[in-house]
């Protein structure tokens, strides 16, 4: 039984300036975390945005629960939660969800729990019957994850002849949107994709034209990968044509390696096979079972079990 209780200083808002403070309290806890750090990083860096709000347990004696809301659309937050795995710290968790402090912000429209430990699906199970909302499962991924502290220096990225990477702009933004299948319902598509391009942590492949690149600089666009604003690589995809040549792997790698040059932790989350095999070569460790779920008031009359 969660049956939260909690005292009106268990969790507060937090200035940006105290985000490395945070982040350090998070790092702590290990790589179940990195998605939580790396977000705020993001935040603090001016790559993600969007409007936000950051709590955090003050008391350090106590184990931390953090909780950062991101207004990704109008009537869409997404929510990213962190409380260690014993029942104390969930009951805490569940209480600062519940607090009147946080009601504005996650309780007026919908949200989107955002890559949870599974070990934390009882906590949004609890707290959705409480506000009588109702919640649908988007997807359950393993994630992988390769922190800051490895050398950008190990990852290596050799490009076979006629084939070259760097980062991609604007231009390109249409080709990853055509491809990626969840555009049509993505609140804000173009914004999520752009972010990762307008700072430079994004990767495509090209292949030059009659596999001369000298002769053809720019050459075609047939693999590429990308920062999601909410901390992940994601949005990777390589042509039909030109799969089974490593060029995923290619541009993975290269964006890891760039994302080290900046001090960020690297997170994947996966259920396809082809890239969870290509994990542990880059260096990346499997860390836990996450899931995204879609939570909203529920209809009049309608059941307020989960969907």
């Amino acid at each position: 039984m969660l049956g939260p209780t909690m005292n009106k200083q268990d969790v507060q808002l937090v200035n940006e300036g105290d985000i490395d403070h945070l982040v350090a309290r998070l790092e702590a806890h290990g790589p179940i975390t990195a998605k939580s750090r790396c977000l705020l990083l993001l935040i603090q860096r001016g790559v993600n945005t969007c409007k936000h709000w950051i709590y955090a347990s003050p008391d350090t004696s106590k184990p931390l629960v953090s909780i950062v809301i991101t207004l990704a659309a109008p009537d869409l937050h997404v929510v990213d939660a962190f409380a260690p795995e014993d029942a104390a710290s969930m009951r805490r968790l569940a209480a600062a969800m519940l607090a009147p402090e946080l009601h504005e912000h996650l309780w007026r429209v919908p949200f989107r729990a955002d890559c949870w430990p599974c070990y934390l699906e009882p906590v949004l199970d609890y707290v959705r019957h409480q506000r009588e909302f109702s919640s649908r499962l988007i997807e359950a991924n393993t994630l992988f994850v390769k922190e800051a502290s490895s050398p950008a220096e190990d990852v290596l990225t050799r490009c076979p002849p006629g084939v070259s990477v760097r980062p991609l702009d604007s231009i390109h933004l249409d080709t990853v949107k055509r491809f990626w299948p969840y555009t049509a319902v993505t609140p804000d598509a173009d914004g999520v994709m752009r972010d990762g391009m307008t700072v430079g942590l994004s990767v495509g492949v090209f292949v030059a034209v009659d596999n001369d690149v000298a002769s053809s600089p720019d050459g075609e666009l047939v693999c590429w990968v990308l920062l999601n604003r909410n901390a992940f690589l994601g949005f990777l995809h390589t042509l039909e044509s030109h799969r089974r040549r490593g060029l995923a792997r290619l541009a993975m790698a290269e964006l890891t390696r760039l994302f080290l040059q900046r001090r960020l932790p690297c997170l994947v989350a996966t259920a396809v096979p082809s890239v969870m095999n290509m994990m542990k070569p880059l260096g990346y460790s499997s860390v836990c079972n996450v899931f995204w779920a879609q939570v909203y008031p529920a209809e009049v009359g309608a059941t307020q079990e989960t969907e």
